[in-house]
């Protein structure tokens, strides 16, 4: 039985008093509405009050009450700005107050290895939720640099990775979320950014993290390995030969992704692709494509460096990596990760030449033949051509693919500076040793070598100013690399039938005066109105040494005739130029040579 308006009912034992009435009568009337039917009153109703038309017809009595007033609802008031200082002070005070607790806790769990040992598909929250908030000081609490200087650096590095960057950091991740849950990352990227004692200190700092957490904690989670790869990416504008760990790092980065399983399984994958259109992704679904990104970065990493180094390496080129290159753009929709996985596919490419022609040991020239060789090349050729086809517009106007392009064309043709080890030549090529040493063919394929080489250099000299400040340590290594090739055809140390016409066409002194004034473009001045001796003016110092020590030796043109040797294993080694970078200024004069260790050029030529 319905309550009579204005009396008092009970809801849970408790006497709630009913809403008041209006003036308004109900839309229904009450038969309507306990038969729970469309009421439809009479327009012509002469009554004085209401009809319907069912009433109407089977002749019940027609009654409208009146309607019950709808509750007020409040007015949401903005907040004051005094209300919202009030409670991010608020936020910030419980903030320093749990981490005060938990630093003053006797022993604080590891915040690592979860990571490693959970299952994906059994945690509800991306990495950022499990990692605890560090219990260190960072180089912003510790007074390197302000918030301001910090944020500015962060707004740097979204500009200088935008060709390439192994990680992705969102637009919206704050710079106080980036200290609290990846402070590793962000040392990496303020020490990539910063310059001067500012950079140096920063390096300093992130090492020292990388030794406290890494080696002393046993720690290992993606924050490290993400900073760890960004600190190779960028490490050539704070590279110091008495400190160089290039390799040893990179095969650490390669470990830890290894111990932390991040490439998804088979049943994730199919996961992530059914996920893709629907607009309820949770954040493990972004986290499993940080994961698959960091994975392929990290092999990205690893192989340059190796490849490069002419070392070793136990990361290879494999259908996990192939497929993660292809799911990679598919899910997470991010131009970045297109661009990166058309740097892996390339990479890719090199490795699948190197494992080929193998250039550190060069013995199975002695069973094959120049037309076998030409077929491998050829091969390789169309592989690129296909792969450069497929890529997106955005990565064919991209500048660092576009040099890495240039520069497997060059790693193509090395082969044609190689010899097998102990052939014999008479000085005036009378004999042959064998088909390959002295045939026109390797001549040709040499030639082609150096040209392409030269390609590289004068692709690099054209470069923008900001497309050069942008590139990181793998191009650089590019760039070394067809230096070395130049420097070893320039010397005559490229054995051929025709070596006087390999100088004549490499002829390495233009190039290096085009890079010597291409980095004086570059150099900057400091805050003290001196020359800033960053990485531009240090390559600049060292094209001046090479320039001094080229006019030494320009009256010495007699080829290197005798022996066919082989490449060691290291004498096409980007670090065999950053090793002898100079420290100091050079003075560019035509008769005075440098007391600098220019053995780097000397072993280059000894193929």
């Amino acid at each position: 039985m319905e309550k009579a308006a204005g009396s008092p009912f009970t809801r849970g034992g408790v006497e709630v008093e009913p809403r008041r009435r209006t003036g308004h009568l109900r839309r229904s009337c009450e038969t309507c509405r306990r038969s729970k039917v469309r009421c439809i009153p009479k327009a012509d109703s002469s009554n004085a009050f209401p009809l319907c038309e069912r009433c109407s017809v089977n002749g019940t009595a027609c009654i409208f009450e009146r309607a019950i007033a709808r509750p007020r609802q409040t007015k949401s008031m903005p907040k004051s700005k005094r209300k919202v200082v009030e409670e991010k002070i608020d936020g910030l005070v419980t903030l320093i107050s749990s981490i005060s607790a938990k630093s003053a806790a006797r022993e604080v769990p590891s915040p690592t290895n979860v990571d490693s040992t959970t299952p994906l598909v059994a945690s509800s929250s991306p990495e950022c939720t499990t990692l605890s908030p560090t219990t260190r000081q960072d180089v912003v609490a510790k007074g390197f640099l302000t918030t301001d200087e910090a944020k500015q650096l962060l707004a740097d590095f979204a500009a200088a990775s935008g060709e390439f960057s192994p990680v992705l950091v969102p637009p919206e991740a704050s710079l106080d979320y980036l200290r609290l849950e990846r402070p590793c990352l962000l040392l990496a990227i303020l020490a990539a950014c910063a310059r001067d004692h500012l950079q140096a200190r920063l390096e300093i700092e992130f090492r020292k993290m990388l030794a406290d957490r890494v080696i002393v904690n046993a720690e290992k989670n993606l924050d490290l390995l993400q900073g760890l790869l960004v600190y190779l990416t960028w490490n050539h504008l704070y590279f110091n030969p008495a400190k160089e760990q290039i390799y040893q790092l990179s095969q650490m980065a390669t470990t830890m992704a290894a111990e932390l399983k991040l490439p998804p399984d088979d049943s994730i994958k199919d996961i992530l692709i059914q996920q893709r259109g629907t607009f309820d992704k949770n954040g493990q679904y972004y986290f499993i494509i940080e994961k698959m990104r960091t994975f392929v970065a990290c092999y990205y990493v690893d192989s340059c460096i190796s490849l490069a180094m002419r070392k070793p390496t136990h990361f290879k080129y494999c259908k996990t990596v192939a497929d993660c290159c292809i799911l990679l753009p598919y899910v997470s929709l991010t131009a970045s990760d297109e661009i990166l996985s058309c740097f892996v596919q390339l990479q890719g490419l090199a490795e699948e030449i190197d494992q080929l022609f193998q250039y550190n040991n060069i013995r199975w020239l002695e069973v094959v033949d120049h037309v076998q060789i030409q077929v491998m090349m050829n091969k390789f050729k169309e592989k690129l051509d296909e792969l450069v086809k497929s890529f997106p517009p955005e990565a064919k106007v991209n500048s660092l693919i576009q040099r890495k392009c240039l520069y497997i064309q060059i790693y193509i043709q090395e082969v044609g500076l190689h010899s097998p080890p102990h052939h014999e030549v008479n000085l005036d090529f009378t004999t042959m040793c064998c088909s390959w040493c002295s045939s026109l063919p390797r001549l040709n394929i040499a030639i082609s070598c150096i040209r392409a080489a030269q390609n590289y250099i004068n692709e690099y000299v054209f470069l923008s100013p900001q497309s050069l400040r942008f590139t990181v340590l793998f191009q650089e290594s590019e760039l070394l690399y067809a230096i070395l090739v130049l420097a070893a055809a320039t010397l005559g140390g490229v054995t051929v039938s025709e070596p006087g016409q390999l100088r004549e066409l490499a002829d390495i002194s233009p190039y290096l005066i085009a890079l010597r004034d291409k980095m004086l473009t570059m150099g900057t001045m400091s805050d003290h109105g001196q020359d800033r001796r960053d990485y531009f003016w240090k390559m600049t110092q060292f094209f001046k040494h090479c320039l001094n020590w080229k006019s030494q030796e320009s009256g010495n043109q007699d080829p290197c005739l005798g022996t066919c040797s082989s490449s060691s294993d290291d004498s096409m080694s980007f670090l065999r130029i950053l090793e002898n970078i100079p420290t100091e200024e050079v003075i560019q004069k035509d008769t005075m040579l440098n007391l600098l260790d220019m053995s780097w050029i000397m072993i280059a030529s000894e193929f």
